[in-house]
């Protein structure tokens, strides 16, 4: 901590990367800790949203953080306040950013990244379980707003689940059930959740969505050092996940009636510069996915090489998917030694240089 305060007070920090890393540690911790990542191996793309949320939250708190600590670096009189009693002062935010509301956070994370499991579960059983009941809060002093709730049953699939939920107040400790008795009868209102809790992650894919006060009044120069925060952190989990999944001799070959040719190779470097146009930081996740995605490709067509261009390289070879909401392409080298190759991975394609 005392690092991240000697960098603010010398100046010119707009998000200090030590304060983003206080709260994205503790966000990736509650994700490992709420979801059996071993289960939901094949459901990799909601952890992906998770994560990328976290990371994008825990970017905008430091901005925040940043931002009311550096307010103390000049005083009444416009002198620049000693180090000590900056520091001082400067702690005191930090206890409130780092210690109160961190925990507040991270149990309402641990909570929300639950519900995502389970009602991904929840779906999966809905043949014979195909409601849902409320259960009362293990709180010692729980709030009014969710005892109506208590014993509710309606179906998995009604929208009230999309709104309302445990999980859907900071701090709740409300639980579900999965069950086959008859569904009553839902609220006919409900209540709007607090500002950043809005809407199941199941569906929305955010543990803290973007209506939470940190993500507002962010200037556009601040918000692009903000965002490189959470794209380096983002490259950082791929290249980590590429170490461990990707043999260094052999690569990962992958075989499916789906590619032009049959066979696609994938090294560790591919990994690094797939994503390395792509801003958006879940869709820089990708990789992570795209050897279980390949079954959901659609062959575009393909474009010459350049001249001079892509040593060895015949061709390009052109595939879309359907990433989270977003449809994406990935662009594939054909090489007559090595076959297929990922090379890039983009949100458009130029239909001119594309051939069937």
């Amino acid at each position: 901590m005392i690092k991240a305060l000697k960098q603010i007070y010398k100046g010119n920090e707009v998000a200090n990367a030590d304060l983003f890393q206080i709260t994205n540690e503790a966000l990736q911790g509650s994700i490992d800790s709420s979801i059996d990542l071993e289960y939901n191996v094949t459901n990799q793309t909601l952890i992906n949203q998770l994560r990328t949320n976290a990371g994008v939250f825990a970017a905008f708190k430091s901005h925040k953080q940043t931002e009311a600590i550096a307010a103390l670096l000049i005083d009444d009189q416009g002198e620049i306040v000693p180090f000590g009693k900056f520091k001082k002062e400067a702690l005191k935010i930090s206890d409130k950013y780092n210690k109160d509301w961190l925990r507040t956070e991270y149990n309402t994370a641990l909570r929300r990244g639950s519900m995502a499991e389970r009602f991904t579960r929840f779906k999966e059983d809905s043949d014979l379980y195909a409601n849902l009941r409320w259960l009362q809060s293990t709180s010692g002093e729980p709030r009014g707003q969710h005892i109506k709730y208590y014993g509710l049953v309606l179906p998995i699939d009604h929208p009230f689940w999309a709104e309302q939920f445990p999980g859907v107040l900071w701090n709740c400790k409300c639980d579900i059930e999965q069950t086959d008795d008859k569904a009553g009868r839902a609220p006919s209102d409900w209540p709007e959740p607090p500002a950043g809790l809005e809407g199941n992650p199941a569906f929305t894919g955010e543990l803290i969505g973007t209506q939470h006060p940190y993500f507002s009044g962010v200037p556009n120069s601040d918000g692009t050092v903000v965002s490189r925060l959470v794209q380096r952190d983002t490259e950082k989990r791929v290249s980590d996940w590429a170490k461990n999944t990707i043999d260094t001799v052999n690569g990962l070959i992958i075989t499916n009636k789906v590619l032009h040719t049959g066979q696609m190779m994938i090294r560790r470097g591919d990994i690094k510069t797939l994503s390395r146009k792509i801003t958006d930081p879940f869709l820089k996740t990708y990789p992570t996915v795209l050897s279980d995605d390949v079954d959901n490709w659609e062959y575009v067509g393909f474009a010459e090489v350049e001249p001079g261009k892509h040593k060895g390289v015949t061709k390009f070879l052109y595939y879309k998917t359907t990433y989270g909401d977003e449809e994406i392409f990935i662009n594939v080298k054909l090489h007559p030694e090595y076959g297929e190759r990922p090379y890039a991975i983009s949100v458009g394609i130029d239909n001119k240089r594309i051939e069937k």
